[in-house]
Formats: C-alpha cells, sequence, structure tokens
C-alpha cells in the first residue's frame, strides 16, 4: 500500500509552484520577482485559510488577478497562471516533511516555462525564501498538525481494516502450509 494512495497529505496540500522562461541569468532572476509578487499578493488568503480546499477556492476566484500581478512583475514576459495535480519530488521543510507524489499545486509558467523552477507549500503555509533562515509560522505550524493528524487517523483506521481481513485468513493460511 502505497501513502500516495491513502495519506490525505496529497489532497489537504496546496503547492505553489513557478517556472522560469529559461535557465538564463535574467530569467532566473525573473521568476524570483513574480514568485516574490505572488506571495505578497496571496499572502492574507493563506494565512486566513482553514484547509487546502479552501485556499484553492479563494485563489481559483483571483487567478485573473494573479495572473496580471505575474504578468506585472515578468518584464513582459507572458505568463500562465493555473491549477494543476503534479509530482513533486521529496522536500523537507525543517521538521515537516512531504513523501514526494502528486500534489494540487497553483502554478505560474513564465515565457516558454523551460528553465528551473521553485515550490514551496501554500497550504500548510511553508512558503519561504532560500536566503532567509526557515521558520515555520504559527498558522503553519497548525495546519501541518492539522494534516498530520489526518494523515495518522486515516493511516490507524486503513491498517485496522487490514489486520482484520489478515486476522480472518491467519488459520486458512496456517492450515494449508502444514
Amino acid at each position: 500500500m502505497y501513502l500516495e494512495q491513502t495519506g490525505p497529505i496529497y489532497d489537504n496540500t496546496l503547492r505553489f509552484h513557478v517556472r522560469g522562461d529559461s535557465d538564463k541569468k535574467e530569467a532566473q532572476e525573473r521568476k524570483l520577482v513574480v514568485r516574490d509578487a505572488v506571495l505578497r499578493y496571496v499572502k492574507e488568503d493563506v494565512y486566513r485559510a482553514d484547509s487546502a480546499q479552501e485556499l484553492k477556492q479563494n485563489l481559483a476566484e483571483k487567478t485573473e488577478e494573479i495572473a496580471q500581478v505575474a504578468a506585472n512583475a515578468s518584464d513582459g514576459k507572458p505568463v500562465r497562471v493555473y491549477f494543476t495535480k503534479e509530482r513533486f519530488p521529496i522536500r523537507h521543510y525543517g521538521t515537516a516533511i512531504f513523501p514526494a507524489g502528486e500534489y494540487q499545486a497553483l502554478r505560474v509558467d513564465i515565457g516558454k516555462a523551460a528553465g528551473h523552477n521553485w515550490w514551496c507549500a501554500f497550504y500548510p503555509n511553508l512558503c519561504y525564501t532560500p536566503e532567509k533562515n526557515f521558520t515555520l509560522s504559527e498558522s503553519g505550524k497548525k495546519q501541518w498538525k492539522k494534516i498530520t493528524e489526518l494523515t495518522q487517523r486515516k493511516w490507524m483506521k486503513k491498517t485496522k481494516h487490514y489486520f482484520t481481513k489478515l486476522k480472518k485468513f491467519l488459520p486458512y493460511w496456517a492450515k494449508r502450509s502444514v
């Protein structure tokens, strides 16, 4: 059984993903400017959200405005802002670990979106800039606790279900192996 199939972390997380136009220095710098502009614009929504679904709904209602903010910061490069479900590698945010898997994401593509990318988690609130020391905000701590508790409850429920099935078949397997 894979965590991706049972773990609510994937459905209770909203990631933010910005893809640069290219790997040229100017394009990578522009990506960070766009990132910062979008992070500033959505900050209050991120802090107020009680769930990833609520945040996604609030941001979906502002997609055009987010696209305009990104376009203003992109120095004339076209931008595309949209929600997607995409695969992310494992990521450590201090003591919080996001396993590799498919997550919901607000994605911003700049130009050809062929350059290095940058990502973080909007929900729980774990977005940060690498130049600063990482600290989990109070709202991020509460959101992270909520998600991990959900994950543990769901995992325990699934595990109990499989052990109940296993106990039912153990006598049958024991007789067959003798």
